[in-house]
């Protein structure tokens, strides 16, 4: 009668695995490096790093596969330290992978063919520590990235907040804006202001380049208006109408084009003036320089321009509302058809002898004519003033 071999407990049968594990770790990454090119490309001390930490999980796992307790609360800190040293989450979980299968085929050949009971234990063993490795470096992989994204959102907060207060006019900060926001020192640039439609809800910051266009954007968005300071990667005006059509907005103002950097404040004054100029129209896009009247009153500021209004429209700004406004619409609708009362009718669905009624009354109320040159101009510039600057007007009609 034979008597069966009794099998040899897993801590006697995987001892060996702990006197190899540097040249287990020393293949792993060089399978690593044929495998994965983000990981062939990293400096060498890098890579060193990586093979101390592979030959230090392997340890670790070693002592799994003789019994004792799986310890990997460490790898924490391996993944922070590869997400610090800018390796992608995919090429971590390659890695991972690769080194899983040189450790099992390492391990394998250590069993004995006929001892299934062994394998079975092996590969629990093993994929229990592939797992719970995994995790933990997803872990600290993830709270580096977290933290990364804050300090970047910061960053890109204070160099965005500069670059709009004249930061990049300076020297010792120049440098440091246009490198961190991608955008160039010289080139072909644009501020937009836009009012959105829905309010954002908070301050936040935004660097991107449009997909399948040729722009660089860095936004400032906030509850009341979104900042936008474009860099235009060629003399091709086609890509910014474009995105000026995407732009979800109620109004859009827009700056002249300037190519160095350091003028970008004085854009954003621009682009907020062109904003200003749409009160009083339809329009929904305006460039600073679109309408020269305008922007004339939004540079001698609402004061000025209500006070110049005030003197020139006289008695008809003490009207009651209704009145006053439709006598207003009325002055628009004349000059928007060049003086033509029957074009004038038109447009306000009623009968040109209506129209010269109510232009009369303006006269009237105005102390002004329409018949001499200078008299309608200084008519049409109050008009203008007051479409400008409504709220400089209220509470100024009598009952």
């Amino acid at each position: 009668m034979s008597l069966r071999a009794r099998p040899l407990p897993p801590e006697v049968v995987f001892a060996p695995l702990a006197g190899r594990v540097s040249d287990i770790a020393r293949t792993a990454l060089a399978d690593a490096r044929a495998e994965i090119p983000e990981i062939a490309a990293l400096p060498d001390a890098e890579q060193d790093r990586i093979e101390r930490s592979i030959a230090d999980a392997m340890s670790r796992i070693c002592e799994h596969l003789c019994g004792a307790e799986l310890r990997l609360d460490y790898l924490d800190l391996t993944g922070r330290q590869r997400a610090e040293a800018g390796v992608s989450f995919s090429a971590i979980t390659a890695l991972i992978m690769i080194c899983s299968r040189t450790m099992l085929r390492a391990a394998a050949k250590l069993i004995p063919q006929t001892d299934h009971e062994l394998s079975v234990t092996l590969a629990d063993r093993l994929f229990t520590a592939l797992g719970r490795g995994t995790q933990r470096i997803l872990d600290g992989y993830q709270q580096a990235a977290l933290a990364q994204a804050e300090h970047d959102h910061h960053l890109s907060a204070t160099l965005i907040e500069s670059l709009l207060s004249g930061g990049g006019k300076d020297p010792a900060e120049r440098g440091s804006v246009v490198e961190s926001l991608g955008l160039p020192s010289i080139g072909n640039f644009r501020v937009v202001l836009a009012t959105p439609k829905q309010p954002e809800p908070d301050l936040h910051f935004e660097i991107r380049q449009r997909p399948n266009t040729r722009i660089r954007a860095v936004w400032r968005h906030s509850p009341e208006e979104n900042v936008g300071v474009l860099a235009l990667l060629d003399t091709d005006e086609r890509p910014l109408r474009d995105l000026l059509d995407t732009i979800d907005a109620d109004r859009i103002g827009v700056s002249e084009a300037y190519r160095d950097i350091g003028d970008t404040a004085t854009a954003l004054r621009q682009a907020r003036l062109a904003l200003g100029c749409l009160n009083g129209t339809t329009c929904r896009i305006a460039h600073y320089g679109d309408d020269p009247l305008a922007l004339l009153l939004m540079l001698s500021g609402p004061d000025e321009a209500s006070a110049m209004a005030r003197r020139t429209l006289g008695g008809l700004l003490s009207l009651p509302e209704h009145d006053r406004t439709l006598l207003l619409k009325t002055l628009r609708a004349w000059s928007d058809a060049d003086g033509s009362t029957p074009q004038a009718a038109t447009s306000l669905h009623c009968h040109r002898n209506t129209v010269r009624y109510r232009l009369h009354r303006i006269e009237e109320h105005s102390g002004s004519t329409l018949t001499h040159p200078a008299r309608t101009a200084e008519l049409l510039v109050a008009l203008r003033a007051v479409e400008l600057f409504p709220e400089q007007f209220e509470n100024t009609t009598q009952p």
